[in-house]
């Protein structure tokens, strides 16, 4: 069930509503990240969406969810990969990265995509990372009355 709510600071609990057709930015967020060779792995991930003006609605997707979803529709993710910003910090240093992702697996917790970084280089490891992901159209491919999958 979808949480979705609007954006208005007095709402505490958002309302469980079907995900509107708009272009919908994700963002993933994890305690702690790998990278080897051109495997990202985001541990203790957790998967965020929201849209712009003038619905600005957030929620949450569950990232199975995110990770299925990754090929549908006419303009899936497979066909025309997102570019991604990930932030992180090492040592106290702010460090971001832009990258393309690509071909998303999931275990458990844990978040692996291909990468290829198109500016700036990631470290090999850290903690907490943030990764804002292009939009997409949804949902094109389900019902009107559908939920976006989420908790």
């Amino acid at each position: 069930m979808t949480t979705l709510s609007d954006a208005h600071p007095s709402r505490l609990a958002p309302a469980a509503v079907p995900m509107p057709p708009a272009n919908w930015l994700f963002v993933h967020t994890g305690t702690s990240f790998t990278l080897n060779g051109r495997t990202l792995s985001i541990r203790g991930v957790r998967t965020l969406m929201f849209n712009d003006r003038p619905e600005r609605r957030v929620g949450d997707a569950l990232t199975l969810e995110f990770v299925q979803l990754w090929r549908e529709g006419a303009d899936n993710f497979e066909s025309d990969p997102p570019s991604a910003t990930l932030s992180t910090a090492i040592d106290g240093m702010k460090d971001l990265v832009v990258a393309e992702l690509t071909h998303p697996r999931l275990a458990g917790d844990t978040l692996c995509y291909d990468i290829r970084p198109l500016d700036g280089a990631l470290p090999a490891a850290g903690k907490q990372i943030s990764v804002f992901i292009d939009g997409r159209y949804g949902p094109e491919s389900r019902q009107a009355d559908q939920p976006w999958p989420g908790h």
